[in-house]
């Protein structure tokens, strides 16, 4: 490990803070693979030792002030020390397309969209056609939903609002319980603009090893309002596996047969307070992105932090989108 620590200690000290971090990142993860080649568990406990290392030790900035690195979580998780988060992670470790910080969208995932409430809450949400917006359904249990925003931030001058015109949440579901999924939507009273998600296949959500959450939640510096995408790997695509602790369903709190449960590792950027019924998509073979399920909550057991110990989240194929379409919702589902 002593020549991995040296050329992330060399990239920080001599290059700018921002160009550092990234070349330090993905020369560590080049190296990272090339000592566990053939074994993709070992890769993550290796990069979060390199991830501590590098907090540790930081560099001199351009400006006179220390690098900012990026740091690994104190303690790892539970999620995280699950043999398939490891395996599921290590497989897609060195895709640079993915996201494991989280940072702004940008204008991708323009059907990802922020969902208002009254006394000032907020939600997340997909639009799935062009007036129906899918998100959890408990954010209904305290709070009217009023509005949906488009755009990359709530408070940007550029986000539009289209007023909420019907609400409705599957009728079995109980605020507080999940058992009959975590889902509702809102049809709005304007069609925004904004072409729709698509509904990923079956076959397609259950082979993901990682998907990426889009949300307008809270961040690590306790804002909100701001769209973020960050990727995490797939631990249970279904909640029926098990674990060296137990069955997924008691361990982390899932139901079985339709909830994804997806991890954070090392970064502690996951969905927070704000991203409950944000998207969670999945990509496809041509690069693009279907909806795989819904953000609904984090998984349960003792937590070290606020946000970033994992999370569940119903899928939107199955009961769900046999239950949309029983009350007239028309989607799309990707090929």
């Amino acid at each position: 490990m002593g020549h991995l620590l040296v050329v992330v200690i060399a990239l920080f000290s001599f290059a700018s803070a921002a160009a550092a971090q990234d070349a330090a990142d993905l020369k560590a993860r080049e190296l990272v693979l090339q000592l566990h080649k053939g074994n993709p568990a070992a890769i993550l406990p290796s990069y979060r030792n390199v991830l501590e290392s590098m907090s540790a030790v930081g560099g001199p900035g351009t400006d006179g002030t220390r690098n900012t690195p990026r740091p690994g979580s104190a303690v790892p998780t539970l999620i995280e020390l699950d043999p398939r988060t490891q395996v599921n992670f290590g497989a897609e470790f060195l895709d640079t397309k993915r996201i494991w910080m989280g940072v702004p969208t940008g204008d991708q995932f323009p059907a990802s969209v922020a969902v208002e409430l009254s006394g000032n809450g907020i939600c997340s949400g997909t639009l799935i056609n062009e007036d129906t917006v899918l998100t959890a359904a408990h954010c209904f249990c305290n709070r009217t939903p009023l509005r949906v925003v488009v755009g990359a931030g709530v408070g940007a001058t550029e986000a539009r609002r289209y007023a909420v015109d019907m609400a409705r949440s599957n009728k079995k579901m109980e605020c507080g319980r999940h058992s009959q999924g975590d889902v509702g939507y809102l049809r709005l009273k304007e069609k925004p603009r904004v072409a729709p998600a698509k509904i990923g296949r079956a076959e397609t959500i259950s082979a993901a090893k990682s998907a990426r959450i889009v949300g307008y939640g809270k961040t690590e510096k306790g804002t909100s309002g701001r769209k973020y995408m960050v990727d995490v790997p797939v631990t249970s695509a279904t909640c029926e596996g098990k674990s060296p602790r137990g069955e997924d369903s008691k361990v982390y709190g899932c139901h079985a047969d339709f909830e994804v449960v997806a991890s954070a590792p090392l970064t502690s950027r996951d969905s927070c307070n704000g991203d409950s019924g944000g998207s969670v998509y999945v990509q496809l073979s041509d690069g693009s992105w279907a909806l795989a399920a819904v953000v609904s909550r984090g998984v349960v057991g003792p937590s070290t932090r606020p946000c970033g110990e994992g999370s569940i989240n119903p899928r939107v194929d199955g009961r769900i989108a046999a239950w949309l379409t029983e009350n007239g919702v028309v989607f799309a589902v990707a090929p």
